[in-house]
This record gives C-alpha cells, sequence and structure tokens, in this order.
C-alpha cells in the first residue's frame, strides 16, 4: 500500500493526522497478526529507510534578465517503511509506508 496526499503548505497539521492514523491502521494489523496462533513460526521483517533530498533554484518563476530573480531552495524528506511477515506455506503479508515531506 503506497500513496500521497497533497494539502496546502499552511496546512501541516492535516498531514501530520493522516500520517498518524496511517501509522495507527498499519501497528493495529500488526498486532492482530500477532496475536492469532499461527504466528508462533512466522518470519517478520521490518526495513526503513529515509531519503533527503536539497534542491535549489535561482529563477523559479522564470523572469527574463532584465527583471530581477530571488532564488529559492527546496527541501526534501522521504521515510518509509517496509515490514513483510510470512508462514511457511500458510500465509504471508507485506505492508510499505512512505511519505513525503517538502519545505520551500
Amino acid at each position: 500500500m503506497s500513496g500521497s496526499v497533497s494539502y496546502p503548505v499552511s496546512n501541516p497539521a492535516a498531514k501530520v493526522r493522516d500520517y498518524k492514523s496511517a501509522l495507527v491502521g498499519c501497528v493495529s494489523l500488526w498486532a492482530l497478526l500477532a496475536a492469532s496462533g499461527s504466528v508462533v513460526a512466522a518470519e517478520w521483517k521490518l526495513s526503513p529507510s529515509l531519503n533527503s533530498r536539497v534542491q535549489y533554484n535561482d529563477n523559479p518563476r522564470l523572469y527574463p534578465d532584465s527583471q530581477e530573480s530571488q532564488g529559492s531552495t527546496v527541501y526534501t524528506l522521504n521515510p518509509q517503511l517496509a515490514m513483510s511477515a510470512e508462514e511457511f506455506m500458510r500465509w504471508d503479508a507485506a505492508l510499505d509506508i512512505n511519505a513525503k515531506l517538502t519545505r520551500y
């Protein structure tokens, strides 16, 4: 499961609320799987990663040379978590979560 939701820059609380609800849902799913009796011999894997990027543009509004332009820096942070579980010949599950946080 993977996706992204766009919000105006002025509403960061809505982003945090959505990330929290996605995390609660994932933890609930994994707790349910762990509580079942067949999980005893399952193989569980967690693979976290964090990507970051910084970009600079000296003329983001594409002004002609005669007008004065102001540069812009963009910071992007992309945390990801891949979870998987497998019990030999009975079941398997996988879940990928990622977020993209961008500041201008």
